[in-house]
């Protein structure tokens, strides 16, 4: 079971009570970035239970607690102030646990810089009209993705040169961007949009390396799960 695989909470609900674990994820399952921050969690091995909330119909009480009312957000044990945004997170639990399982360098500065800048430009490229592309058949927008993951395949060439791109160790490029790579062959049953080792040889290899990565796998759904989901928007689909 992946985890976090909860009902959401819609408006008109109840807050949930509160919980035993150190630390609890503000979620929805079958979002990109939340599942960043549900990777980095599980990356440096810490418990948290997950509160999934309910994207399209949020409720009131969500709000008090992040004014944007989006997802993830992370509250801590001790900590009276949750953290959002899906990097953010990422980083603040690098810093506060590097020594588990270290994401970013600490020690040099232009390197950690370079790292950050990578994961702009690729989530940028992967996620140009995705949303959009999801909700609708779109032939330019299916043409502008293919564009970028051609060019993503370049980029790869370059600065994927060991098995991932935080070398020999997943890092935290390879943790920010995965999500959208897990659902690519999803989108290519549900939109067309070509992926595959032929074309995009670098990319599948480092897929292949990253689905059977023991840390990674907690967090991976099925591509017919998430095919469900493009085809019905229903985000308790499969529970």
């Amino acid at each position: 079971m992946v985890t976090g695989d909860s009902p959401g909470f819609s408006k008109g609900s109840q807050p949930p009570p509160e919980t035993n674990e150190p630390r609890r994820l503000y979620s929805m399952r079958f979002c990109p970035f939340s599942q960043r921050a549900r990777l980095a969690l599980n990356f440096k091995e810490l418990s948290y239970d997950v509160v999934n909330i309910d994207l399209r119909d949020k409720p009131d009480w969500y709000f008090a607690k992040n004014p944007l009312g989006k997802v993830p957000m992370l509250e801590e044990k001790g900590n009276d102030k949750g953290i959002f945004e899906s990097l953010i997170i990422a980083e603040y639990l690098d810093d506060k646990y590097h020594a588990k399982n270290p994401l970013l360098p600490t020690d040099n500065p232009l390197k950690r810089a370079q790292q950050k800048m990578l994961v702009e430009v690729i989530t940028n490229k992967i996620t140009d009209g995705w949303h959009a592309l999801m909700l609708n058949e779109d032939e330019e927008k299916k043409a502008v993705l293919g564009k970028n993951l051609d060019y993503i395949e370049e980029l790869a060439a370059k600065e994927l040169q060991k098995t991932f791109f935080g070398e020999e160790n997943v890092g935290f490029i390879d943790l920010m961007i995965w999500p959208w790579f897990e659902r690519l062959p999803a989108v290519e049953k549900f939109r067309g949009v070509p992926f595959n080792a032929e074309r995009h040889p670098k990319l599948t290899a480092w897929c292949a390396k990253m689905r059977d990565h023991p840390q990674i796998k907690t967090s991976i759904y099925p591509t017919e799960l998430h095919l469900q989901y493009f085809q019905t928007r229903n985000f308790n689909v499969g529970l």
